[in-house]
Parts: C-alpha cells; structure tokens; sequence
C-alpha cells in the first residue's frame, strides 16, 4: 500500500507495530533491572579503576559532545549557558560518567570471563541472531547492507558480543530473582524489580555498554 511505505497490507503494518512496542516494553524492563542490578555491584566495588581508561573515555565523550554542538552549529560556550552549568561542572558530570561507564566495563569483561562457558554464541544462535535483526529491514538494499556488514570479521565479532552480552544479563538478572524470591517471600518479579518513582535515572534506558578502543 502506497500509504504504509514498504508494509503489504494494513495488518503487516500493525503487526510490525505491535510487535516493536513489546520489544520496547521489554527493553525498557530490562534496562531497568539491570540498572539496579549495576548501581549495586558499582557502589560496592571498592577498588580504583584504571586512570587511563577513565582519561580515555573523558576524551571521548567530549569529542561526542564536540560533535553534536559542530553539527547543530552551536559554541561550547553558548551550549554551556544554553543548559545553565559551568565547564567545571560539566567536566566533573563527564568525569562521573567515565568512570560509571569504565567500571561497567570491567563487570561486564569480569563475568564475561567467569561465564565463558555458559555465555558463548552457538552457530543456531548466532543465525537466529541476524535472521532477528534481518527481519526489522523491508528494503532490499538495507538487507543487503546488513548482510554484507555480517560476512565480514567485525560484524561477526560485534554479533557475538552482543549475544554475549544478553546472555550475561539474563544470568544477572535470573540470579537476582531467585535471591530476591527467597528474601520477600509472596512478594511479584515486578514489584521487586521496579525502581522508585523518584529515581530518575532509573527511568531512563538502559546505556549501551561502552568498549574502549
């Protein structure tokens, strides 16, 4: 239909719909869990994280802000008077993050490394992997990009890592559960997992987990 884009009919339309709005949802419940799962493991890491990692991501979110303000044609000076804080201010936010992000890292390469076993991709895997992704693309030359980015050696290597990185969350968060069922007793998933109201960065999803490199 001339109105609905690359959809056939009316119902792949809505079906398509429905089907990215579950996806969402779940997402969004996923991100959450994890979120606290992760504020806890990091208020509880009492070990310094490496300074030249941290120096390193600094610089790059800096440039991804540098980025970001060239493309909207806006001065780092404007930018910092447009959302009412100093560059001291600013610098100390980016710095937090770095080391947020740095420490997420490092979990995430340390259970990568406990769970080996359990966490890598089999071939079946890997192939409902892409046919998954595949599928959210109707045009041709889309499928054809996304084919070709998974024949080469980084597209398999980035494929398998976020396998990886699922199968580690899922362990995270089964884990938690059954602690958590065992604590609360009659007490649901949900209401266990669901963050207060007041905490605002939990509402927001879940970030993609930063590499260095």
């Amino acid at each position: 239909m001339k109105n609905l884009g690359d959809y056939k009919d009316a119902d792949d339309f809505k079906d398509n719909i429905k089907k990215r709005l579950i996806e969402q949802k779940e997402s969004v419940r996923r991100g959450k869990i994890i979120e606290e799962i992760f504020n806890h493991i990091i208020d509880n890491i009492k070990s310094n994280v490496p300074n030249g990692m941290v120096t390193d991501r600094i610089k790059q979110i800096n440039e991804e802000i540098d980025e970001g303000l060239k493309k909207q044609k806006i001065n780092r000076d404007n930018y910092l008077k447009a959302i009412n804080i100093t560059e001291d201010k600013l610098n100390e936010e980016i710095k937090e993050r770095a080391v947020r992000e740095v420490k997420e890292y490092l979990i995430f390469k340390a259970l990568e490394k406990a769970e080996k076993k359990n966490i890598e991709p089999s071939e079946d895997e890997i192939k409902k992997e892409k046919d998954n992704i595949i599928s959210r693309y109707k045009k041709e030359e889309d499928i054809k990009k996304i084919r070709e980015f998974f024949e080469n050696h980084e597209g398999n290597k980035t494929l398998t890592q976020t396998i990886k990185r699922r199968k580690i969350i899922d362990l995270l968060i089964n884990s938690a559960q059954v602690i958590e069922e065992k604590n609360t007793g009659s007490r649901g998933k949900e209401d266990i997992w669901t963050p207060d109201k007041d905490k605002a960065r939990a509402e927001k999803k879940a970030k993609r987990l930063w590499t260095p490199g």
